[in-house]
């Protein structure tokens, strides 16, 4: 292999990490940004408000709970997909 087609792979490498870079990017964007837009609709709605749901997911006992219920399904899940 010449150095100039090992320039060329490695440039086609780099173009590959940055546009999987931003797919992460925009991945991690639209994670955090879609379920707040669905909490401040449902404010704007009079369902609830941003802040008192903010406050409920921020609450010590919630986040156990969730994590006492989410930890057995990602195992049962883990386990049925490596099947």
């Amino acid at each position: 292999m010449s150095d100039r087609e090992k320039e060329e792979a490695m440039q086609q490498q780099s173009r590959r990490l940055f546009l999987l870079f931003g797919i992460l990017l925009g991945g991690s964007g639209l994670a955090l940004a879609l379920p707040l837009a669905i909490v401040w609709l449902l404010g704007q709605a009079g369902i609830g408000t941003f802040t008192s749901t903010l406050a409920t997911l921020s609450r010590v006992d919630f986040l156990i709970g969730v994590t006492v219920v989410g930890i057995p399904i990602y195992l049962i899940v883990r386990r049925f997909k490596n099947k």
